[in-house]
């Protein structure tokens, strides 16, 4: 799998929980801009953090639990380094802009601005030009091999739910419960009606369908009636969330 053989190239030179907290922040911006939405609203910020904490590991063997972020993005490209150019300039710039861009547009606070798709493309190209070029620096296996899992990196996000006119089609072979979520995931926080989600998901018998809603409105997975329709909870987003990523990796 990709999300294994990237972290363990990471884990040559960065400690493994770097490696896995880099793969898995990158991979909560990816399901944002998948699904259009803003639901892992710490992720850049996160992101951004953990690649401080490898530039500062890569530079000098050792780690800031709580870096400051912005502190060390500044000095980096002033001070005597051992790390080259790229990892001293062109990255911490790229990383800059996405912190930026996570302070000031409503994406981690809440201010005048209004997140968009732009916000989530910018941050996602970002985030995916930063851990491919990590990727680039530390890996030790042949240049052929490298460039096929940059390649991999640089490929455009899966879309796990295609919209068709007014129809969702998940296309993951995934339980009804979990295609229920999936579908919820893909519009949140808007809500989606039995009948519309009956016919999303019309090719499934359409009684496992309403039981399958039922079991996770009693699990607080969904929220909603009948009438008025459901949507993803908070704990449902983070289920939600987990079924993507075993879907990816």
């Amino acid at each position: 799998m990709i999300y294994k053989e990237i972290t363990s190239l990471l884990a040559k030179v960065v400690p493994v929980n770097l490696a896995k907290d880099l793969i898995d922040n990158f991979y909560s911006i990816s399901l944002d801009y998948s699904t259009a939405s803003f639901s892992n609203k710490i992720s850049a910020g996160k992101f951004v953090e953990t690649s401080v904490q490898v530039l500062q590991f890569l530079e000098t063997g050792e780690y800031s639990h709580n870096p400051k972020v912005d502190s060390y993005l500044r000095s980096i490209e002033s001070r005597s380094s051992t790390l080259d150019d790229n990892l001293k300039l062109c990255i911490p710039r790229v990383l800059r802009s996405m912190y930026t861009m996570r302070n000031k547009r409503s994406i981690a606070h809440k201010n005048d601005f209004d997140p968009s798709l732009y916000d989530l493309k910018f941050l996602y190209y970002s985030a995916q030009w930063v851990l491919t070029d990590v990727l680039r620096h530390v890996s030790s296996v042949k240049m052929c091999d490298a460039g096929d899992l940059v390649l991999k990196i640089q490929a455009p996000v899966n879309t796990i739910v295609e919209k068709i006119e007014n129809k969702n089609i998940v296309h993951a072979k995934v339980s009804t419960r979990e295609e229920i979520c999936l579908i919820l995931k893909s519009i949140y926080p808007q809500k989606r009606s039995v009948s519309e989600l009956c016919s999303d998901l019309d090719r499934k018998n359409q009684k496992t369908v309403k039981n399958n809603l039922n079991i996770l409105w009693n699990d607080k997975i969904i929220e909603g009636c009948r009438e008025s329709g459901y949507m993803l909870t908070v704990s449902g987003l983070r289920y939600s969330d987990q079924i993507s990523k075993k879907i990816n990796f």
